[in-house]
């Protein structure tokens, strides 16, 4: 503050940033904080070019996005696959947990991973607690 006779000046220093994303009027610096805050509910507009991958924080929750024609990768959990849907330009994604894991590839249904380690090396992770009968089949 600088005072000059009866005259007081105050100076203030701002940052301006361009917004990354937006939610209805609220704008946010990065992708990231308005798809935490969007989770289940809003959608996320992007306002960037180029907001690079996003991965998501939580299985079972749905992040719905309007790229605007922007490059976004959207990448679900470890151990969840990406569910996708499109619905006029809004995007929605949900990361559900994996029944089942073969090398770096996961699968929804126990059956298309046993399917998959089919005559191959792989070794099949069961993710999800489950009864699981095989119906004495041997997988070889």
């Amino acid at each position: 503050m600088k005072i000059t006779g009866d005259t007081y000046v105050y100076t203030y220093t701002y940052t301006v940033v361009e917004a990354a994303a937006k939610i209805g009027d609220k704008l946010y610096a990065e992708f990231r904080e308005a798809a935490v805050d969007s989770m289940n509910d809003q959608t996320v507009v992007v306002l960037l070019k180029d907001i690079g991958t996003y991965r998501m924080t939580r299985d079972n929750v749905v992040l719905k996005v309007n790229a605007n024609g922007h490059a976004l990768t959207v990448e679900p959990l470890e151990d969840c696959i990406l569910e996708e849907s499109t619905t006029d330009t809004v995007k929605t994604y949900k990361s559900v947990k994996a029944a089942a894991k073969v090398g770096n590839t996961c699968y929804k249904e126990i059956a298309d991973a046993v399917a998959a380690c089919v005559n191959t090396d792989y070794i099949l992770y069961i993710i999800k607690s489950m009864y699981l009968s095989l119906r004495s089949e041997l997988i070889q």
